[in-house]
């Protein structure tokens, strides 16, 4: 063996690490365990409270700028509901005050539906009008001489809903175009308070349907 090869100590290899979020590759020439440790932990500090070795995350919200990291999420998510995106505290608080207002429109949602349900309905009796009222009329005046010619015990009552849907029928377009005007006084109030579901602070979320349709709108998907 020769002597020489152990007065001469081992060559110490660069070391390459490679970070693309703060400082690109970093070369260190004469590296030991500490100061490995020094580049990891400072290349991996979070920006916003100082944490090291994390991952940075910035906020989703299209129009924010805000990096941070897991450690500053916990302040605000831990205890609060969870939500699928990640979120500045801001952002994420905002969001948070900003779902009950889908609630709100799925209630909105529903008593639309409800009022253009009525509406198509009333519309559709009212273009039948013609054809249903004589036939109403015809009804009525038999049930009533029925109840007139039949059992003396069935006159009463039989006499009564013969003459009710008679008039009924005869006053069949005046009831169902009132019951139309209804429904449309209805519908424009719902309309008119429509509610607003991204306020200006929510996050803008990319790929978020947002809700902006009119009554035109609905009435076309409910018809069709």
């Amino acid at each position: 063996m020769d002597l020489s090869q152990l007065s001469t100590p081992p060559q110490n290899p660069a070391v390459q690490l490679q970070d693309s979020v703060i400082s690109g590759n970093v070369t260190i020439h004469q590296a030991d365990a500490h100061e490995i440790a020094k580049v990891v932990h400072e290349s991996g500090r979070c920006p916003a409270c100082g944490t090291g070795n994390t991952t940075p995350y910035s906020c989703e919200s299209t129009n924010c700028e805000s990096i941070f990291c897991f450690s500053c999420m916990q302040q605000y998510i831990h205890g609060h509901t969870i939500l699928d995106h990640k979120l500045c505290r801001v952002h994420h608080e905002s969001e948070l005050r900003c779902l009950p207002l889908d609630y709100e429109f799925e209630k909105w949602e529903h008593a639309v539906k409800s009022q253009l349900s009525s509406l198509e309905s009333s519309e559709s009796l009212l273009k039948n009008a013609p054809t249903i009222r004589p036939i109403g009329v015809i009804f009525g005046i038999g049930i009533a001489i029925a109840g007139v010619l039949g059992d003396p015990e069935l006159l009463g009552p039989l006499l009564g809903m013969g003459v009710l849907l008679a008039i009924g029928a005869m006053l069949l377009p005046k009831i169902v175009a009132a019951n139309i005007k209804i429904a449309q006084e209805k519908l424009a109030g719902l309309k008119q308070n429509m509610p607003q579901t991204n306020p200006p602070e929510r996050p803008l979320i990319a790929g978020r349907n947002v809700p902006n349709f009119s009554e035109n709108d609905v009435r076309e998907f409910i018809y069709s």
